[in-house]
């Protein structure tokens, strides 16, 4: 603790005096600008002396520069130093091996300075679980907050070495790898839990948001931590928990279940209020949805909208356009809850007023829209991906933009499937960026499906996607009414949900023209 607090000590003293050499020197040149300014002369040998003087400044400046690098790495090293000294007398003097292995995590996660980290254990009959779930805040992850690449585990525990990379989207050894694109993971670093040679787990660490966040440094520390985790679950293997121990437990469970109690009284009504908020905030919205889709001659128009939560930042439009057109809209904001539907309400709004003055140019409604969002709401870091059209029902033609959306599906009477995908990027991501139109003749017996990727998303309670294939075979039948297909569609999505909490809010827009 003295050398702690020596360096710590040491550390301000040298702060201090970068800080004063910095402003003696800022002095010395202000006042010979003065001098000059005012055309007053100094004696030569005042001047030469000055300037050996600034010169010192300059030299002590720089000294004392590398001596704050110095101290500030030997800081680091003694706090790296402290906290595998505190996990190991943590390990010899506690046989809870939870509440070790989450101080593990928690140490080399602050260190570390990663988002997140996970300590997974592979059981006796070699299938992978999380034991441990951390964040920077010190708080456990729930399952269905698990975001991790199973890939980079799996190749730690096949290979027995530790593995980093600064970008897994762009890394050729995980890159197309399903948990890599889905969690949109970026910086990721695990290491092995080895007792006797055997690989029992993996310690790992990602921070999804910043690439190249670990080094070299920060790879031997996750490894000497994992080094740590396994002599303590090899501990509590040998050993497991005492009589002593459980009683003591016992006793802090029924303490924390009073104090529980309490609190959950406490949340219910906090939660009541809320509730009723949100179910005031769900009313508002849906009423952002068309209350009832317009009926043109010799079409079929449908849509389902099913929210994972109150608050949705999905959408979906159908609306007439002079010279009898029909705007036909699907969206996804980024995020959910609260701030997707202010971010929706904004899209809906900026898109039918751009609808109003399009005049049949759909590039007339999604560039404008782009502008404005990213001009003025580009610090919220959201962004929407959208499928806009405009539809003129009497010769079938529809001109669209896809912005980075699901491609919808349109299904030829003759069974042919075409996608209609991407024209440009997501909308309010950047400023300046190309939209191009997409064209396509809906002919009769034709049908269009467009949808969001929580259709595609979805999750059981295994955890196991809809899918692609699922989602072809009961929207890409043709002949089929459009109302049918939506029906049949949402009874597979309920099914295949069933109890598991909903991932992702459902929406599906469809149309098809009828055969004369």
């Amino acid at each position: 603790m003295a050398s702690a607090r020596d360096t710590s000590d040491g550390l301000t003293l040298v702060e201090r005096l970068v800080g004063q050499s910095s402003v003696l020197r800022y002095k010395l040149a202000s006042f010979l600008g003065t001098v000059r300014a005012r055309g007053v002369k100094l004696p030569g040998e005042v001047l030469v002396q000055i300037e050996e003087m600034t010169r010192h400044l300059g030299e002590f400046h720089r000294f004392a520069a590398e001596q704050h690098q110095v101290l500030s790495d030997a800081a680091t090293r003694e706090a790296r130093s402290r906290a595998l000294l505190e996990v190991s007398r943590a390990i010899t003097s506690s046989l809870d091996m939870q509440t070790v292995l989450q101080q593990v995590l928690d140490q080399v996660i602050g260190l570390t300075e990663a988002a997140r980290g996970y300590l997974v254990l592979l059981d006796e009959r070699g299938e992978l679980g999380v034991r441990v779930a951390r964040n920077l805040d010190q708080r456990t992850l729930e399952g269905r907050d698990f975001a991790f690449s199973t890939s980079v585990i799996a190749e730690v525990i096949k290979t027995q070495r530790s593995i980093v990379t600064s970008d897994a989207r762009e890394d050729l050894r995980f890159a197309h790898q399903n948990s890599v694109t889905m969690h949109r993971l970026t910086s990721i670093m695990a290491a092995p839990l080895s007792i006797q040679g055997r690989v029992i787990g993996v310690l790992y660490l990602d921070n999804p948001g910043v690439a190249g966040q670990f080094s070299g440094d920060d790879m031997e520390l996750l490894e000497a931590f994992a080094a740590q985790a396994a002599i303590a679950i090899h501990n509590a293997q040998l050993f497991g928990q005492t009589d002593e121990a459980l009683k003591a437990r016992v006793k802090e469970l029924e303490a924390v279940q009073a104090e529980l109690a309490v609190a959950r009284d406490q949340a219910l009504k906090g939660l009541k209020a809320i509730e009723r908020e949100m179910q005031v905030g769900q009313l508002i919205q849906a009423e952002f949805l068309p209350y009832e889709l317009p009926r043109v001659s010799g079409w079929e128009i449908g849509a389902r909208f099913l929210p994972a939560r109150h608050l949705s930042g999905d959408f979906y439009d159908v609306f007439a356009l002079p010279g009898e057109r029909l705007a036909l809209v699907i969206a996804d904001v980024c995020d959910k809850g609260v701030a997707a539907a202010l971010f929706m309400a904004l899209m809906r709004g900026l898109i039918r007023t751009h609808a109003a003055r399009a005049s049949g140019d759909v590039l007339a409604i999604v560039e404008p829209v782009n502008e404005f969002v990213a001009e003025h709401h580009g610090r919220s870091a959201m962004f929407t991906t959208a499928f806009v059209g405009i539809l003129d029902p009497a010769s079938g033609e529809l001109r669209y933009a896809n912005c980075g959306h699901e491609a919808p599906l349109l299904v030829r009477a003759g069974g042919t499937l075409v996608r209609l995908g991407d024209t440009g990027p997501v909308l309010g991501a950047a400023r300046d960026v190309e939209f191009t139109m997409g064209q396509v003749q809906v002919a009769e017996g034709d049908a269009l499906v467009a949808f969001t990727d929580g259709v595609v998303d979805a999750l059981s309670e295994t955890e196991e996607r809809f899918g692609e294939e699922r989602f072809l075979q009961l929207a890409g039948r043709p002949g089929v009414p459009m109302e049918k297909v939506l029906e049949r569609l949402e009874a597979a999505l309920r099914a295949h949900v069933a109890s598991a909490p909903p991932a992702d809010d459902v929406t599906v827009l469809g149309l098809r023209r009828l055969s004369r």
